[in-house]
């Protein structure tokens, strides 16, 4: 998938295996997203998601699980286990001295009364006076980076986590000396959108 920001809208480029071709799938903005919400102004709603449904390529916005220091939680998104769209969050645990983390698991799963909502499916400890960045989700493991508390000496080596996304198994994935700024993990490069040209 590739998303680009137009003048006007955004457009979500999705690239089908199985018909060997891209496909545009445009998103018009929250305001359509957000019939029967008490502000319907409102362009970017606090607490909300984009969602993309692959079935019917439409989008749908969903709620977010409530945060105390929602701008503090760091959060990424993968499929879980059981096939369920999933969210994976950094929070701590509210004593800003010991910087003492754990890594949220929930789910999205409709309630009896059809609405969505978020569950609760494991809270994962880890390690103590260290802070954490996620790096990506590539085969099934979501990667985080270890980052010690303070400043860091140079070549002090930082290790990187995996989370077997199907176990919810921690383990110690591999050590870098290089703070990871901004990764990207790609598999499975699908054509350009463009046609080759000399």
């Amino acid at each position: 998938m590739c998303l680009a920001r137009c003048t006007t809208k955004l457009v979500l480029f999705v690239f089908s295996r199985g018909a060997g071709q891209w496909r545009a799938v445009p998103y018009d903005g929250w305001i359509s997203l957000m019939t029967g919400e008490d502000n319907p102004a409102s362009v970017e709603p606090q607490g909300k998601l984009l969602m993309l449904h692959t079935d019917t390529m439409g989008f749908s916005a969903i709620n977010l699980p409530p945060y105390p220091r929602a701008e503090e939680v760091t959060m990424t998104f993968a499929e879980t286990a059981e096939g369920k769209f999933g969210m994976f969050t950094i929070e701590d645990d509210g004593n800003f001295g010991d910087l003492c983390y754990h890594l949220w698991c929930g789910t999205l799963r409709k309630a009896r009364d059809g609405t969505t909502r978020w569950q609760s499916n494991a809270r994962i400890p880890l390690p103590l006076k260290h802070r954490f960045r996620f790096l990506g989700i590539a085969g099934g493991y979501l990667l985080l980076q270890v980052i010690p508390k303070g400043t860091v000496p140079e070549g002090l080596e930082m290790e990187c986590l995996s989370l077997n996304l199907q176990t919810l198994q921690l383990e110690r994935f591999c050590g870098t000396r290089e703070m990871i700024w901004d990764a990207s993990l790609y598999a499975g490069f699908p054509p350009s959108l463009s046609a080759p040209t000399i």
